[in-house]
């Protein structure tokens, strides 16, 4: 009784109690349709409605069908202006759709009722009925989005107003993330009849549609956007937007010349430097400085050191602060400044690049923690609005922070991933260089360097990283005079752009490693002393990784000071594979001061660890295989305690002993669930226990500091 008491009151709602209506509504939940929400087929209840139509006056259903076309069932004046009606005879007329069930007071009675009073039109008409409503729109002042609707669904833009207002419509689907929606916008406008101004907008808008669908498809538009640009027909944005356009995509030699144009634009544009031309110009610097440098008449960088005007614009912000880390002129204060006020920003299509250049000043800066775990927050919003060059640029800057925390494995996965969407090559092709390297996967990664990559002169940081991993692939096949060849040209292009910051490429500790390999340690000793006198005490892993080259490069006798130092600078620092170096260099030193106790109790830890991050290249590469397997903590002298941990590790360990999950404590210190899986392996290793339940027990009565 209560299922029939509820399909009455339902029937009732949906049909007006139209006998007609109420057996099609029968006969569609016989059928097998939903008739809750009656999802199409429901063809009876289709047919009832058309039937419904059929049977009233003409009068009544071109009003019916004006009013679905509208998809404004209360507007009465709209509909009448559209059929040349009085307001009267629009409301007689919508008081009998209201007897016969297809109207209540707020408008159709269901979404299936309008859909079918359009359908029932033939296609030539329902098409001049939707021209006729977007004219009607038009000449209201409607939004645009609402106009271009009907342009769409009639497939004409005929109208002198029609591609500019397309064109307004696709802009806001596109900025909406409907890119299937503003390509449609875009394709109609291309279809009417255009000045040269509009066909020029309409091609750098499907341009934009094609970035960010399918960037590779956007290399069609350029020939006619430089066209564009040469003859003076291209805004100021848009011909910033060409130009960086050209240069994801390699065509470089366009670029400085499409570059050129802009730079003229500009001068004739106004003597005032506009927000969008500095933050080009610092972009530019840090990003392609080759190209910088050849057309430095034209970018008149004056004042680029100096911190950018007072301005909320985050490309300025961010385009500064990348450009002040690469060139090592930004203090720590600085940085942290700037990270400060764009990290609220949320992802969208005017804050992707600054957030992007945000991330990558941050792994150059040695913050690359937390880069890492705001490359993956970013990463998901980008995967869930499904814009491609979106997740191919922030999976290859997370994948090289990943690789910078050590963890070869999320480094390779983002790498790959970007690898897909064909953007970035160099960039993701190192990282995964990298992480294949310290897999032991040597086999793969000769096969990596087979592939296709620019291998002229570098014209890019990503050229430089590239060439840092090729070199350090090199050295693990013991071809030290390649590798040599390969960090050179880093140190040679990092000097010549004045990018010289050790914590971005570390090409002197590089070239030094390839110099012990060929027997020339008082070379490689006094390039990494040079280094370390560049480095501040912030760059805790970059200044671990210049001791351990250096230790390798000294006396025996004087490696184990050096070392003991690289691993305090890592106390902090989540780089597992660099820590594990230093551990396994650390045993084999004190092995050759005649400590062999002491130097099993390190390589087995580095032994441990290499495991524990899946890198297996490096137990050949330390030579840690074949000691005997015993637990670390056990050669510990004394109990262990909570104060041997690392700061990192004591937070992550006092927010266990709360109760916090792993996600929770990700959250809070802003770090990566993985990180914090990470801390806890080397906590339960380090104190000897094996589940949380340890860490409450051992902090009972122990009071943290704040």
């Amino acid at each position: 009784m209560a299922e029939a008491n509820r399909l009455s009151a339902m029937y009732e709602r949906l049909s007006g109690g139209n006998p007609l209506l109420v057996n099609a509504l029968l006969e569609d939940r016989l059928g097998g349709a939903d008739s809750t929400a009656m999802p199409p087929p429901a063809q009876a209840y289709r047919h009832a409605v058309v039937t419904c139509l059929q049977r009233s006056d003409e009068l009544t259903a071109q009003v019916a069908r004006g009013l679905a076309a509208l998809d404004l069932s209360r507007a009465t004046r709209l509909v009448g202006r559209l059929l040349s009606l009085e307001h009267e005879a629009v409301q007689r007329c919508k008081h009998v759709l209201r007897l016969t069930g297809l109207l209540d007071q707020t408008g159709f009675r269901h979404p299936e009722t309008r859909a079918a009073v359009l359908d029932s039109l033939a296609p030539d008409r329902r098409s001049a009925l939707h021209l006729q409503v977007a004219r009607l729109l038009f000449s209201e002042g409607a939004a645009a989005a609402e106009v271009a609707k009907h342009l769409l669904a009639a497939d004409d833009a005929g109208e002198t107003w029609a591609p500019g207002l397309l064109l307004e419509a696709s802009a806001q689907a596109l900025h909406e993330d409907r890119t299937d929606l503003a390509a449609r916008y875009a394709r109609l406008a291309r279809s009417g009849t255009l000045n040269e101004e509009e066909r020029v907008a309409v091609t750098f808008m499907l341009a934009q549609v094609d970035g960010r669908v399918n960037p590779v498809a956007s290399v069609r538009h350029f020939s006619s956007l430089l066209d564009a640009l040469t003859e003076g027909q291209l805004h100021f944005d848009q011909a910033i937007d060409l130009v960086k356009h050209l240069l994801w995509h390699g065509q470089l030699e366009q670029a400085e010349e499409a570059l050129r144009y802009v730079a003229r634009i500009r001068k004739d544009a106004d003597a005032t430097e506009p927000p969008e031309w500095e933050a080009f110009r610092l972009w530019l610097g840090c990003t392609y400085p080759a190209l910088a440098r050849n057309v430095s008449d034209a970018l008149d960088p004056q004042g680029a050191d100096a911190p950018p005007r007072h301005t909320a614009d985050p490309h300025v912000q961010a385009a500064w602060l990348l450009n002040g880390v690469l060139r090592g002129r930004l203090s720590q204060l600085d940085i942290a400044a700037v990270q400060e006020h764009l990290q609220p920003l949320r992802l969208s299509e005017t804050t992707y690049e600054p957030l992007a250049m945000t991330l990558t000043a941050l792994v150059y800066a040695d913050r690359h923690e937390t880069a890492a775990a705001w490359g993956e927050l970013l990463l998901k919003d980008a995967r869930d609005r499904e814009v491609p060059s979106w997740k191919a640029t922030l999976s290859s800057i997370t994948a090289e922070a990943a690789m910078r925390c050590g963890d070869p494995e999320v480094a390779e996965d983002h790498a790959r991933a970007t690898l897909r969407w064909g953007l970035g090559v160099e960039h993701a092709t190192a990282s995964l260089l990298l992480a294949l390297v310290a897999r032991g996967a040597l086999e793969e990664a000769g096969r990596l360097l087979g592939r296709p990559v620019r291998n002229s002169a570098p014209h890019t940081p990503a050229d430089l990283y590239y060439r840092h991993a090729r070199g350090h692939y090199y050295l693990a096949i013991n071809r030290p005079l390649a590798a040599l060849a390969e960090f050179e040209t880093c140190g040679r292009s990092a000097r010549s752009w004045e990018m010289d910051l050790p914590s971005f490429v570390p090409w002197r500790s590089d070239t030094a490693q390839a110099l012990v390999a060929l027997g020339r340690e008082k070379e490689a000793g006094d390039l990494v002393n040079e280094q370390l006198s560049l480095l501040t005490s912030a760059q805790g892993r970059t200044r671990a990784l210049t001791l351990r080259v250096l230790a390798g490069a000294s006396a025996p006798e004087n490696r184990v000071p050096l070392l003991l130092e690289a691993l305090e600078c890592l106390r902090d620092d989540p780089d597992r594979v660099e820590r594990c170096r230093v551990l396994g260099l650390l045993g084999h030193a004190y092995h050759a001061q005649g400590d062999p106790t002491e130097g099993r109790r390190w390589i087995r830890q580095a032994r441990d660890l290499a495991r524990e991050c899946k890198a297996d290249g490096l137990l050949t590469a330390l030579n840690l295989v074949g000691e005997p397997e015993r637990e670390t903590v056990q050669d510990r002298d004394g109990a262990v305690g909570i104060e041997d941990l690392s700061k990192a590790e004591q937070r992550v360990a006092l927010l266990v002993s709360r109760g916090h999950t792993n996600s929770e404590i990700a959250g809070k210190l802003f770090i990566t669930v993985s990180t914090v899986e990470q801390h806890l392996t080397r906590i339960y290793r380090k104190l000897g226990i094996k589940h949380r339940s340890g860490l409450r027990s051992m902090y009972e009565g122990v009071v943290a500091p704040c």
